[in-house]
């Protein structure tokens, strides 16, 4: 859309949007589409339930990456006319609505399969807790107590990670609907991408909130993952960091940050959550604006096209990272527990075997020769079992009242004299 509109010929002011040439905005476009085409792998993940779903984002993913690719040849042969092509129109209606949808449900169910999952986790590791060798309890009870709250604590992330890429999605769907509501000639149009416009806000605001300070926003009461979602500024110290106390550029290429001085220097060197402000209120202030005055070169949106399409955006994208990063170190930590668990218990059933299973194995052995020997010179008519049996009560339950007792309850019936013992 920005490429197309800036190729006008009545388009004069090169500011804001229209500040990079149009090979600039083919590159981006390139890169993105590269990008596109690399996200698009992590959908092969969806769990088996969810592939007739997962498949249509995916094929309509390659479509919209087709389309741009189109683009890519088209935009610069037909410059303002290309907003005439059907690939304009396929990428402006699919990219804004189907597309952003069916990623949005894509990572819907990513999610909740992984909050199921780790659920899964922790009821087999509690089910695991029965262990047949008394030797190792105290150690294997103690890692699972471990395990379990490293578990725990992995879920609220989860959650904390989905909201931070609802964020972020829904961040590019505000800039795309900005740029057509200020690129947009008919008033009808206006209208409605202005309407469009102040309900993403609305939404935007939502999901923000929830992801700085807990809670569930509207636009998941539909969703299939529906999860409180932890205040990220007091579960994370490096969260709160990039948010309130970053003093630092959040461009990848930090050579094209704004020096001191720059009108905005102070707005992208003070942590995320000033910028994401002044953005609402940029954007809201705009859908504010009469008609003539909500164009691509105004004050409000040139922050966007900006700050907002770089510092921002790529801000985002590194606090989402955050939350990613704690999930897989999380998960590394119990593994390693386990593998030390693993090595442990090897050791442990070697030594129970050369210490303590082979020795007794050998003395049961012996034993065993030694009674055969000594049983060898009973004589046959001797009652060999019913005499141990004797021994064995005799030695259980001394003195006659206790015997009499457990005779009377049908336990031992008294009988004759016990067999004679045979000396040897």
């Amino acid at each position: 859309m920005a490429g197309a509109f800036c190729s006008r010929a009545n388009v004069t002011a090169k500011v804001g949007v229209c500040s990079n040439s149009l090979n600039f905005t083919l590159s981006k476009l390139e890169t993105n589409i590269l990008l596109m085409e690399e996200y698009h792998l992590y959908l092969d993940t969806t769990p088996p339930e969810v592939v007739v779903l997962s498949a249509g984002a995916w094929q309509l993913g390659n479509r919209y990456i087709a389309a741009a690719r189109e683009a890519l040849h088209l935009l610069p042969q037909l410059l303002d006319r290309y907003k005439h092509h059907r690939t304009f129109h396929f990428i402006l209606t699919n990219g804004l609505g189907p597309l952003f949808e069916g990623y949005a449900a894509s990572l819907d169910l990513l999610v909740d399969s992984a909050w199921n999952s780790v659920t899964q986790l922790r009821t087999e590791l509690i089910a695991l807790l029965v262990v047949p060798f008394a030797v190792w309890n105290i150690a294997v009870l103690l890692v699972y107590v471990i395990s379990l709250i490293k578990l725990q604590g992995m879920q609220e992330p989860l959650a904390s990670l989905n909201m931070a890429s609802r964020v972020t999605y829904r961040y590019t769907r505000v800039r795309a609907i900005a740029l057509a509501f200020v690129t947009a000639d008919e008033a009808d149009s206006k209208t409605e991408w202005r309407t469009m416009l102040s309900q993403e806000l609305e939404l935007m605001e939502s999901e923000y909130g929830a992801l700085m300070y807990g809670g569930n926003p509207s636009s998941m009461s539909k969703s299939t993952f529906r999860r409180t979602v932890p205040a990220g500024t007091f579960a994370s110290s490096a969260f709160a960091t990039a948010f309130f106390r970053e003093k630092t550029c959040f461009r990848y290429e930090q050579a094209a940050c704004f020096q001191p001085g720059h009108e905005y220097y102070e707005v992208t060197h003070h942590g995320l959550d000033v910028m994401v402000r002044r953005m609402i209120d940029e954007m809201r202030l705009l859908t504010l604006d009469a008609d003539e005055d909500a164009v691509y070169n105004s004050t409000r949106y040139v922050f966007m096209a900006v700050v907002g399409a770089n510092d921002l955006y790529e801000g985002l994208q590194q606090a989402a990272q955050l939350f990613v990063d704690y999930s897989i170190s999380r998960y590394d930590e119990v593994a390693q527990i386990h593998t030390i668990l693993l090595a442990v218990s090897v050791v442990l059933v070697l030594a129970f075997l050369v210490f303590l299973l082979w020795p007794h194995s050998r003395r049961m052995l012996r034993d065993a020769s030694r009674q055969s020997g000594l049983l060898s010179l009973v004589p046959p008519e001797v009652d060999v079992r019913g005499h141990v049996r004797a021994v064995f009560k005799q030695l259980a339950f001394k003195g006659k009242g206790k015997k009499d007792a457990l005779a009377a309850q049908g336990i031992v019936t008294p009988a004759g004299p016990a067999p004679p013992l045979v000396r040897l």
